[in-house]
């Protein structure tokens, strides 16, 4: 997992560096997607730790080009942050995670969400399953993300609803949020 985070961040401070002095205020945010339960950064605290890692590193960048170590780090926290999965993380199930420890992932990621994606599954594959259709606590989650996020992007993830089962996914996901 250090490894991966230090990896991660190295990259990600690159990237979001020249992409920032290429575009400046136009550059785009960078979103670390938590993946899998049992993958590395699949979990909230790593997930975090890696943008952190990856937004000090952006920020000493920028302060070695002569910004502002406060207006450095202002930009640093734009350019940088969290995609996160409802569905990844409920996947952690298998793991033997409950529904109160799948929610307090989404609240240490809160303050760091950018983007959501949302689709359902039961713990053990990545269905894309409607919202509502499986086990994870989507409305829970969306709570705690909505407490700090409040403009982070929502996707909908559940077109391999409509692939598998030929059937519109949009009446299931507007009934359960």
């Amino acid at each position: 997992e250090d490894f991966h985070k230090e990896k991660v961040s190295d990259t990600v401070a690159e990237n979001a560096l020249h992409a920032y002095s290429k575009y400046g205020d136009n550059a785009p945010i960078v979103a670390l997607e938590n993946v899998y339960g049992d993958n590395v950064l699949s979990r909230a605290e790593t997930l975090r730790d890696a943008i952190l890692e990856s937004r000090k590193k952006i920020t000493k960048g920028l302060v070695a080009k002569g910004t502002d170590r406060s207006e450095a780090k202002k930009i640093a926290d734009k350019l940088v942050g969290a995609t996160w999965d409802v569905g990844h993380i409920n996947m952690l199930r298998k793991q033997g995670y409950g529904k109160k420890e799948i929610i307090k992932q989404a609240k240490i990621i809160a303050p760091y969400t950018k983007h959501v994606h949302i689709s359902d599954n039961f713990g053990y594959t990545d269905a894309h399953l409607p919202p509502g259709m499986g086990s994870s606590p989507i409305k829970e989650q969306l709570k705690e993300i909505d407490k700090f996020a409040k403009d982070a992007t929502h996707v909908v993830e559940a077109g391999a609803y409509a692939g598998q089962f030929k059937d519109n996914p949009v009446p299931y996901i507007l009934e359960n949020l």
